[in-house]
């Protein structure tokens, strides 16, 4: 049996390197632009992720200093064009943002405001109407006044807002340029970072420091650095970083401001006075404070609000501070405190600390409060310290005995004298006995069993939701399922349905099984018989002997049909493994409207064994049933019983109105009128041996473009069947055609000619002369090369002959292939037909003469003359021409 998948190879191969044909597809031919888009989404995601907040200058800068899908516009106009109309690649919108934070070069100058305003229009426009996030590099921006203006026409689609400046940013704006952006709501906007570019009241004006709230109702992360920005209340602000701000010299006076944010859970102060930030801050949900300031002595607040719900303070130590004195006490169920910033470790000095932590200074004045009942001190449980003695840690323990855990930075045991060395190991013991100690970075003993933890290998199902694993899953099913041959040789479907494609998937573990065995998609491929024959295999029966389905495992496959639910079903059925085939049609009865394949599998490995207690009423009982979704059917060599039947040819009218691919062995299948057939193949069939006597009608088949007739007679068939649309048409047979017909129609579209080679041939004369488009003709069957035993022929090709030659009308061939023929007879048909381009010869006419062909040296000659005219290529060489 030939299948179409070795032919259609070829077919392809050559077509790929034929300079006249159709060039090969690009990845926009063959990908849509919803995929393309699909593939887009995960470069821009990837060069987009949100980095940590507040972000630096330098790392926006780097990070926006190029668009995240500038490579994929540059690869073609396609990609350029899809990602310039695609909204969502254009939602981060940049102004400013250079190549170099640094001063530019004179190559890489300053835009002008023309040039700048024209590039941020563009960004706007492309965004459509989604949420946009905006980056504003002030050192860069050369009309600041006129981005602020085309920024507001698009202010309710803000959603993150950054003004990025240094230290080291020269160029100036003015404060009423930089409160005209937020004078308007900004109904969008949930974060936004105003960083400490220089400001000033008006031209030639000194810096200055300024303050302003903003309207922004969805605001949940503001960071702001040598201004303080506040948003009004009530707010949803839940995070809040403040950076170098003094409150005093701030314009205007901020004359008793307070701000009430009630949903606020993390403060983070640097460089500022602490003290006076958290006095005018109403924060009662506050559960997370960081303050990190280079200096101490900052003037104490008259009074504090109790911190109730603080649970982390972070307050990096410089020594005695009354307002660090005055919190304390205000912070009843802190449980965690550190004197330095968690993550900054690496910035704490610890070589020239030489003064006791803070907290032990404050433990005496706690003692005696707590002593006269003015104070409960919180129940500390971890506290982390940059520097400390084990006598130190040991008096800490004593006046805070809830702690559990404590961490210094500087080891103590190594450092000082070797006898103080010795005294530390000593006390360490003893505290070890009370709580977890550990030193610079290294995991304390209680971590130890998370570390350990995270050291097991990570479940992949705790990771990743069912709903990815399926999209994984598919992948691997559909790789399998989708390039499956049409028709499907026996041997090739034994392979397949060995094993379930998610056979290896559904071993790992019962929750990967449990998945691929309800989801219905992964059913969609099934069979009755095949993977029965692999069992016997496995359990050492022969593959010919009894039939081993029967009617309890018949209860099994309706199981496995009913598990693809209500999607399209793609069946294959080996009946001669199935001991009672009239229960087939009941089975597939409810299942029939679903069928999309259905292949029916002869036993090529055992010829001749009967499909037992079936009979041809069975079988067209089975192909009678009314299939709407078919689209490809097989139906193989079946040896059917009661022996006296077993010659009779069927004739099925099938009720597929959507077939587009069939093959059937000995019976004539007839498709529903009109037929959307693509694809026909018949094996073995005479249409004078049929149960239902052929009229003779003709058959309209007005959507074919393949046809294909393997042992039987072509020219009844070719008689019968009306194709006027045939472009490929292939008969493959050991014998000679004897019944010629009276007449056959026009081929006007057929390009592609295979027809084996058998001697003289009335049918093919005949129908070679009804083909003017023809461009390729092989006198045999490609694909089946290595089939064709080409050292006994004794003859060239028939259609060489000087007789046949002369008779034939030739078309304007471009490609011939030739089991056989010597050079003398090609030179005559290059010369017969100039539009010749490329010959294939199976047979080296040089290394392997034909019995009559004695001149080599004359032939080799006319070797070398034809190749400078055509590209000539042996056995199955590619083409030199490719």
């Amino acid at each position: 049996m030939e299948t179409t998948s070795r032919s259609l190879s070829q077919n392809t191969t050559d077509a790929d390197t034929d300079p006249l044909a159709v060039p090969p597809p690009t990845i926009n031919d063959a990908l849509p632009p919803e995929l393309l888009l699909a593939t887009f989404d995960f470069i821009y995601t990837e060069g987009t992720e949100p980095p940590s907040y507040p972000r630096s200058n330098a790392e926006a800068v780097i990070k926006h200093r190029r668009h995240a899908m500038l490579d994929v516009m540059l690869v073609c106009r396609a990609w350029h064009d899809l990602v310039a109309a695609s909204p969502q690649y254009w939602t981060t919108v940049d102004v400013g943002i250079r190549e170099s934070p640094q001063t530019p070069s004179k190559e890489n100058g300053p835009q002008t405001s023309e040039s700048q305003l024209s590039a941020l229009e563009l960004q706007l426009r492309r965004s459509g109407q989604l949420p946009i996030h905006i980056n504003i590099e002030q050192q860069h921006v050369v009309d600041f006044g006129a981005v602020v203006d085309a920024l507001q026409v698009h202010r309710h689609r803000w959603q993150t807002f950054n003004l990025l400046a240094s230290k080291h940013t020269r160029r100036r704006i003015i404060r009423s340029q930089l409160i005209e952006i937020f004078k308007n709501p900004l109904p969008s906007l949930t974060s936004l970072q105003i960083g400490r570019g220089p400001l000033q009241l008006a031209e030639d004006e000194p810096l200055i420091a300024t303050w302003f709230q903003v309207k922004a109702p969805r605001l949940h992360s503001l960071s702001s650095e040598f201004h303080l920005i506040l948003p009004f209340s009530p707010s949803p602000l839940r995070t809040l970083t403040i950076t170098g701000v003094d409150l005093e010299r701030l314009y205007p006076p901020l004359d008793g401001l307070r701000v009430q944010l009630d949903q606020l859970v993390e403060l983070r102060m640097e460089d500022c006075n602490p003290g006076a930030v958290l006095s005018i801050l109403d924060t009662p949900r506050l559960s997370g404070l960081v303050v990190d300031c280079k200096t101490r002595n900052h003037p104490s607040p008259h009074s504090l609000p109790s911190y109730h719900e603080l649970k982390e303070l972070q307050w990096d130590d410089l020594g005695p501070d009354s307002t660090f004195s005055m919190l304390l006490p205000l912070c009843p169920n802190l449980t965690f405190f550190a004197d330095y910033i968690v993550g900054l470790e690496s910035e704490v000095p610890l070589e020239v600390i030489d003064e006791p932590p803070t907290l032990l200074i404050e433990i005496s004045s706690i003692k005696q409060k707590m002593a006269a009942k003015e104070f409960l001190w919180p129940d500390l449980e971890e506290v982390l310290l940059d520097s400390a003695t084990c006598a130190e840690i040991t008096e800490l323990i004593d006046g805070l005995p809830s702690v559990k855990r404590v961490r210094v930075l500087r080891d103590p045991t190594t450092r000082g004298s070797l006898e103080n060395q010795e005294n530390e190991k000593q006390l360490l013991e003893g505290l070890r006995e009370r709580v977890d100690v550990a030193f610079s970075l290294n995991p304390d003993d209680s971590a130890k069993e998370e570390s350990d933890a995270h050291k097991r290998p990570i479940n992949i199902n705790a990771i990743l939701p069912p709903e990815l694993l399926i999209n994984i899953f598919d992948i691997l099913y559909q790789d399998t399922t989708e390039s499956l041959p049409f028709p499907f040789p026996y041997d090739e479907a034994l392979e397949h349905f060995s094993r379930h494609p998610l056979l290896d998937l559904m071993l790992v573990h019962r929750g990967w099984c449990n998945l691929v065995q309800t989801t219905p998609s992964y059913w969609t491929h099934t069979n009755l018989g095949v993977t029965d024959i692999i069992a016997r295999a496995w359990r050492g029966l022969s593959r010919d002997a009894v039939p081993w389905i029967g009617k309890g495992e018949i209860k099994e496959v309706r199981e496995q049909l009913d598990k693809s639910r209500s999607l399209p079903l793609h069946l294959t059925i080996a009946p001669g493994f199935i001991s009672d085939f009239s229960i087939v049609p009941h089975v597939l009865k409810d299942h029939a409207s679903r069928l999309e394949t259905l292949i029916i599998l002869a036993n090529a490995a055992s010829t001749g064994v009967p499909i037992r207690n079936a009979s041809p009423e069975y079988l067209a009982q089975l192909l009678k049933l009314p299939l709407p979704s078919l689209k490809r059917l097989q139906m193989d060599e079946l040896c059917v019983t009661p022996p006296t039947e077993m010659d009779l040819t069927l004739r099925i009218d099938l009720d597929a109105p959507n077939l587009h691919q069939l093959s059937s062995h000995s019976h004539l299948i007839i498709p529903q009128n009109p037929s959307h057939l693509t694809f026909l193949s018949v094996s073995n069939l005479d249409l004078q041996s049929i149960e239902a006597p052929f009229d003779g009608s003709q058959i309209e088949l007005p959507k074919l473009l393949e046809l294909r007739i393997t042992d039987c007679e072509p020219g009844p068939i070719l008689s019968a069947f009306l194709t006027p649309t045939l472009e490929v048409l292939i008969f493959r047979s050991e014998d000679r055609p004897s019944r010629s017909p009276a007449e056959l129609p026009q081929y006007s579209h057929l390009r592609d000619l295979q027809w084996s080679d058998r001697g003289r041939d009335p049918v093919f004369k005949l129908g070679f002369q009804h083909c003017p488009n023809l461009t390729r003709y092989a006198n045999y069957a490609v694909g089946q090369e290595t089939e064709a035993n080409i050292k006994i022929l004794i003859n060239g090709a028939t259609i060489l002959e000087a007789e046949e030659n002369n008779s034939i009308t030739w078309p304007k061939l471009e490609e011939v292939m030739f089991d056989c023929a010597t050079c003398a007879n090609l030179s005559v048909l290059v010369d017969a037909v100039p539009t010749i381009r490329r010959i294939r010869l199976l047979r080296d006419p040089i290394e392997s003469p034909l019995p009559h062909n004695q001149n080599l040296e004359r032939e080799k000659e006319i070797l070398v003359e034809l190749r400078r005219k055509v590209d000539v290529v042996f056995w199955l060489d590619p083409w030199t021409d490719a």
